[in-house]
């Protein structure tokens, strides 16, 4: 199973659209980006403190303000206790840097749970790969490739 989650960070529009039978998560923000994007996600989560009201909407598993984890995270780690082997992370790295640094973390935390994960936005792909790993140049991943 894929999952997309979209976070509450800079929002630079769609890389990839999710497709019926994907997953799909708001996190807390994450919420306004589904709604510019046109997607209705399976699932809002959060402590909303990225959002001025909690939206009216059906499934929404609301976690506490003081926890560990960033909404984002929290969505992870649903998202991999339900069984998703591929995670992309929209709205992932801009905005708040420490929220970012937090988000490159979740990379790690994926490779250890035999999960493929990304972050995505406008101009950046980024994801672990395996020593060893042949790339192939491909449209979705642009011009350059860093290390």
């Amino acid at each position: 199973m894929a999952c997309y989650i979209f976070g509450a960070g800079s929002f630079y529009g769609l890389t990839a659209r999710p497709r019926a039978g994907d997953f799909t998560i708001a996190a807390d923000g994450g919420w306004l980006a589904c709604r510019k994007a046109e997607v209705i996600p399976d699932l809002l989560l959060g402590d909303f403190d990225s959002l001025s009201a909690q939206p009216d909407f059906p499934n929404i598993l609301r976690v506490p303000v003081e926890k560990d984890d960033t909404d984002t995270q929290s969505a992870m780690n649903l998202a991999i206790k339900k069984g998703a082997k591929n995670i992309l992370i929209l709205g992932a790295t801009g905005g708040r840097l420490d929220h970012f640094m937090g988000n490159l973390g979740l990379l790690t935390l994926g490779k250890e749970s035999s999960v493929n994960v990304a972050l995505a936005d406008a101009q950046n792909y980024i994801c672990l790969i395996e020593s060893g790993t042949v790339l192939e140049k491909a449209e979705q991943f642009g011009t350059y490739v860093s290390f």
